[in-house]
């Protein structure tokens, strides 16, 4: 359970937070200014990464062993955390941010003792350098790390996703590996990221601003240090040039293309691949879906041949790079631009149905959405043989908070609180009931759920087919998720797995589907007690009373 609650506290510490953070933000004008090299054209708040930062520091020490890579961590992380603060009130020049991230560097590795004293193997040499080598790599490597991802928080969702996938990959290596106290600590930053990517995803409402962006690329590049620099992992050295692979080498080309034009190399610009691809003709969200899957792969590639010689991964990432570059370089020297065709499957969708026909098609299929939602969850609450005590206490928490909330006056607080309490009482138990195989009445409930969790994944496309995009639209965080089931699935039938996962692509795609439908509903204008938020509370009220008897 310490899992599950350390996931579960970061996306609720952050999911409330973002809220008082972007008000906040607005009243005191901390915003992100529109300018000549940014994509987005209003002031946007960005103390997300302050969320980001709360939800993930809280859990850690609450339940993480505060063993050497620990305390490293948060100790790097609060110094972190504070130059990121300093630059989003007051924009501090490079030259004292790089100043605070050595200093935040220095600090974790005195604490910790960790270096990249390993290269492994590269051809026939087995690289073991000496420690002179070793502490100015290691601070090249997270200081790197850490400006990456600050680059590439250029696109909505964009940081905040890849560092997802960063993270989940870290996570799984830590777990297969037993290293528990990074696997928790990859997980509550799991948990932040997924909180701020539903105020996050295009279109955003907040930004992470610097806190957020140096807070995952510390960590990032610290936790992957940490899991592969000990002597008794026998996971590959390079794995953390992989894992970070999309922004290093973003980082890497945008910086050598101003050095060869004469210009400096830490003054902003519209050079960075997510900027090409927007110039090349794809939209933004288009853009961000692009540079999710060229991520995936590498991550794929990373959990794939994790084992592997040194040499044969850098190879691999070599020749990533390669085709990357060469793509960008053949699209610039050409001047390709994307030719958009007109969407001919929605042309013919309108021509063989009517309005009138489409708007029945659409209410019907809402109103069968709107009852399977009510009555999954309660089916989901009553399938798990035991719920954990500490769900019971949790469930019963959010339900005094739903109804001391529904007494105020203001709308818009119990349908964020009814958002919030489908998010995490679906995930736990959609979770527990794909765990658990019960039996009802001779029929196997985990099949009759899969067959729900279906009929509902047909209802939302049918209703997505037919409906107008301010009611429902795929985001990038959605093809994310995506993109993670289909790594899941295919890490799960590789010889030599070390941890069973076929039922973790079932959780994430039922997951996904269960707020698909969620936001469909919510979608739509409703008052205070309607099916959903009813269910919602009772449902709250069974799982407390099964967890706490």
């Amino acid at each position: 359970m310490v899992y599950f609650s350390t996931f579960f506290v970061s996306l609720f510490i952050t999911l409330v937070l973002i809220p008082i953070l972007t008000k906040l933000a607005l009243r005191k004008h901390i915003v992100d200014e529109p300018g000549p090299r940014k994509v987005h054209t209003l002031p946007m708040p960005k103390l997300g990464g302050l969320a980001i930062a709360t939800g993930t520091l809280f859990p850690i020490i609450i339940w993480t062993d505060f063993v050497a890579e620990i305390k490293g961590l948060v100790s790097g992380l609060v110094i972190i955390v504070v130059l990121g603060l300093l630059d989003d009130f007051y924009e501090l020049r490079y030259r004292e941010k790089f100043i605070g991230q050595f200093v935040a560097t220095f600090v974790a590795i005195f604490l910790s003792r960790i270096y990249v004293t390993q290269l492994g193997s590269l051809g026939e040499l087995n690289l073991i350098l000496p420690l002179w080598i070793a502490l100015p790599l290691t601070v090249v490597f997270i200081v790197g790390a850490t400006n990456a991802i600050n680059l590439a928080d250029g696109l909505d969702g964009l940081a905040a996703g890849i560092s997802l996938l960063s993270f989940g990959c870290i996570a799984y290596l830590a777990y297969i590996s037993g290293e528990m106290p990074i696997f928790i600590s990859s997980l509550a930053i799991i948990g932040a990221i997924l909180g701020f990517l539903r105020f996050n995803t295009y279109p955003a409402t907040i930004f992470m601003g610097d806190t957020g962006s140096q807070f995952l690329g510390f960590s990032a590049g610290w936790l992957s240090l940490a899991l592969t620099q000990k002597e008794t992992n026998p996971l590959s050295h390079v794995l953390p040039v992989i894992i970070l692979g999309f922004p290093i080498l973003d980082t890497l080309a945008v910086m050598l293309e101003r050095f060869s034009q004469g210009r400096p190399i830490f003054i902003a610009d519209k050079n960075h691949f997510h900027h090409k691809l927007l110039r090349i003709g794809f939209s933004h969200k288009e853009a961000v879906i692009i540079i999710y899957f060229l991520q995936c792969l590498l991550i794929t590639f990373a959990l794939i041949f994790r084992y592997y010689p040194e040499g044969f991964l850098f190879g691999g990432y070599l020749l990533f790079c390669l085709i990357v570059l060469c793509f960008f370089y053949i699209a610039e020297r050409t001047h390709w631009v994307l030719r958009r065709s007109v969407n001919m499957d929605k042309d013919l969708a309108s021509a063989t149905l009517s309005s009138s026909t489409k708007d029945k098609i659409n209410k019907g299929v809402f109103k069968i959405i709107s009852f399977i939602i009510p009555i999954l969850l309660l089916f989901l609450s009553l399938i798990p043989r035991q719920i954990p005590k500490d769900m019971g206490i949790i469930s019963l928490l959010l339900l005094t908070i739903i109804l001391v909330v529904y007494t105020t006056k203001r709308e818009v607080w119990p349908r964020f609180f009814i958002r919030l309490n489908l998010y995490i009482a679906g995930i736990f138990l959609i979770y527990l009931a794909n765990k658990e195989k019960i039996i009802w009445f001779q029929i196997n409930m985990y099949y009759l759920q899969i067959i729900i969790f279906s009929l509902l994944m047909v209802l939302i496309a049918i209703y997505v087919k037919f409906s107008e995009p301010e009611y429902f639209q795929m985001t990038p965080l959605d093809y994310l998720i995506i993109f993670m089931i289909f790594i899941i699935l295919l890490i799960s039938h590789l010889p030599r797995k070390q941890i069973a996962m076929d039922n973790l692509s079932i959780f994430l795609a039922e997951t996904m589907v269960f707020f698909w439908g969620v936001e469909l509903i919510l979608s739509h204008k409703f008052g205070k007690w309607n099916a959903l938020s009813v269910s919602t509370l009772i449902v709250l009220f069974i799982t407390g009373i099964r967890g706490l008897f």
